[in-house]
């Protein structure tokens, strides 16, 4: 979630059902609590989102929106050298499987935004209960690899593909000025 960018552009945009927010890394859910709970709607705890329940380290980028689970590739940090890891923080880990039930989510009316920078495939895995029931998916992900193992596209879209989810868009991000 960082800083809850997104969800408060959902509400920009008229939204107004509930939002789940995620965020492991400690300065950026400060500022994430104090947003959500300006909205009753709006939930947000401080975790990651991976593969399975736990504890581990993230690497918390000097951009903060890098931070990943996952190493960064030096591809990555010649295009954007202020996304070079800075220091790490301890994190718990939960799944979007977990999230699911202990939120009681009517996942037919649930779409899920997986912005984990490198660790999609993980995320994913988690949510293996989940994924075929969910209204939506939106992943960001990256054309080349990034971080050490990412999901690429091409397999995103098969994996998609599979649980019954079509690819409906896609929109650029971050684009490397050398390529």
């Amino acid at each position: 979630a960082n800083i809850g960018q997104y969800a408060s552009e959902l509400r920009r945009l008229g939204f107004r059902n509930s939002i789940l927010s995620r965020e492991p890394l400690r300065a950026e859910f400060q500022v994430l609590e104090q947003r959500c709970a300006k909205d009753r709607s709006w939930r947000c705890q401080r975790f990651a989102v991976g593969g399975e329940p736990g504890e581990t380290t993230i690497n918390v980028a000097g951009n903060s929106v890098s931070s990943s689970l996952a190493p960064m590739l030096s591809r990555h940090v010649r295009a954007a050298p202020e996304s070079r890891f800075v220091r790490t923080e301890e994190v718990r880990v939960t799944t979007i499987d977990h999230l699911a039930a202990a939120h009681e989510l009517d996942l037919a009316t649930t779409f899920l935004k997986v912005d984990t920078q490198g660790f999609e495939r993980h995320v994913l895995a988690g949510a293996a209960n989940s994924l075929e029931l969910l209204t939506g998916v939106q992943l960001e992900l990256s054309l080349v690899p990034l971080y050490e193992d990412d999901l690429q596209l091409s397999s995103a879209i098969e994996l998609m593909e599979a649980v019954g989810l079509r690819l409906a868009a896609i929109l650029p991000g971050f684009t490397d000025p050398v390529t």
